[in-house]
């Protein structure tokens, strides 16, 4: 499959013209330079014929926090089969975008230059465009669409019969990436990738997007997403961007099936730690800690050893198994973390029938006294959700959590606490 990579300097609407060619919002954007820093990448189909768009990181020089971006993006770019170089034709061409077009003629790569923000062209036209020296020019408006048709038949051209028809593997299950700014998601997914798919800074919140990947883990198809990083502080006291990745951090992570939840071993818990655990918790989400950057201890496996105890004395339903002190730095428990993914793989397996789970409650009736339950129906396996038809609608929080952990040894789940609904019946 053909590989077009979206590159440019910052601000001059790359995700924007990606959002647009792949026909929905995937990338986050804003009006500030380098909002986006990772890369995404979609499956996209133009008349009949099918190829990859990659939309890099905002392209930067003379910051030194951020020179690693341009370099990485280079790469990027070196596995395209075209490039789409996109400059902002309402205005003159910077000096960043000359250094852009040397580098890419030294990699000999086929170039489309994509003129965008033609709208705000009294005529959508600049002939200054080609003085970067390649020959396919096009002139396109990423916010309203126009000429984005001719763009894709322009890409067409490059498509041959090989690219029309492509074949997908079937995702078993979904997996989410969390943790604070700068705990190390973004390194550890690159070891689960195998290959530095996120780039990775020093700088604090360099992931504002969702970065997803199809990967193979264990015989399993897993789509892994590294999320935003987790911010503390007040709302109100993060800039425009951030607020945005927040927010759809936020909406996403009550719908996930399993949670890679990691932090810190230097800093230890925070509250907004515990917060993602309460939220795995409350909504029977599949759950994994992984205690990263445990290196960085005087005795690692002594800090190893009394913190996952800590951990778990903390969190008592969480499966010791699902808590790994590891190093995404040096590749150390990384393994078990896809031991983790392999248990919650086997959660996703686990479904009863109405009978059958009525009969694993019945018995907490002797336990829990003035409760009958009647009926019990397994709404989903992860998130883990049960509905039982009872005498009462509600149940005190206390014999509610010890009634769900009772339930999850029932069960056999080993990374999810089922989460369950109480109906009078």
């Amino acid at each position: 499959m053909k590989r077009f990579v979206i590159i440019g300097a910052p601000n001059v609407g790359k995700s924007s013209l990606f959002n647009r060619l792949v026909g929905g919002r995937k990338a986050l954007t804003y009006d500030q330079p380098g909002v986006t820093r990772d890369y995404l990448s979609h499956i996209c189909e133009w008349r009949g014929r099918y190829f990859e768009l990659v939309d890099t990181g905002g392209l930067y020089r003379g910051e030194q926090d951020l020179e690693s971006f341009w370099k990485r993006s280079l790469e990027i770019a070196q596995d395209a089969d075209v490039v789409l170089f996109v400059v902002d034709a309402s205005e003159h061409l910077s000096s960043v975008e000359y250094d852009i077009a040397q580098d890419l003629r030294k990699m000999g790569k086929e170039v489309i230059v994509v003129g965008n923000k033609m709208d705000l062209l009294p005529e959508g036209f600049n002939p200054d465009l080609y003085n970067l020296g390649f020959d396919k020019v096009q002139f396109v408006s990423a916010t309203t669409g126009r000429n984005s048709g001719d763009l894709l038949d322009l890409m067409w051209e490059y498509l041959g019969e090989e690219d029309q028809d492509i074949t997908k593997e079937d995702v078993e299950f979904r997996v989410s990436v969390i943790g604070r700014t700068n705990a190390g998601k973004s390194t550890l997914m690159n070891r689960l990738l195998g290959k530095e798919r996120v780039l990775v800074s020093e700088m604090p919140g360099t992931t504002l997007d969702f970065i997803t990947e199809t990967i193979n883990v264990k015989d399993m198809v897993v789509e892994v997403t590294d999320t935003p990083g987790l911010r503390k502080g007040d709302l109100r006291r993060l800039s425009v961007p951030e607020m945005l990745a927040v927010k759809r951090l936020e909406n996403r992570l009550r719908k996930q099936q399993v949670l890679v939840h990691v932090i810190d071993a230097s800093v230890g818990l925070t509250s907004l730690d515990e917060s993602v655990i309460r939220i795995a918790e409350e909504e029977g989400i599949g759950y994994i800690a992984v205690l990263n950057k445990i290196d960085l201890a005087e005795d690692p496996r002594k800090a190893e050893s009394i913190l996952t105890e800590a951990f778990l004395d903390k969190f008592p339903w969480v499966d010791r198994k699902a808590v790994i002190a590891a190093s995404a730095e040096e590749n150390y428990n990384v393994d078990k973390v896809t031991d983790a993914l392999d248990l919650a793989r086997q959660d996703l397996g686990i479904t009863f029938k109405p009978r059958e789970l009525t009969e694993l409650i019945k018995p907490l009736e002797e336990i829990i006294t003035g409760y009958r339950f009647y009926f019990a129906l397994q709404v989903s396996s992860l998130p883990s959700v049960v509905k039982v038809f009872a005498n009462k609608a509600e149940m005190p929080s206390n014999i509610m959590t010890y009634f769900r952990r009772q339930l999850k040894k029932s069960m056999g789940l080993k990374t999810a606490l089922p989460k369950v609904i109480l109906e009078k019946s």
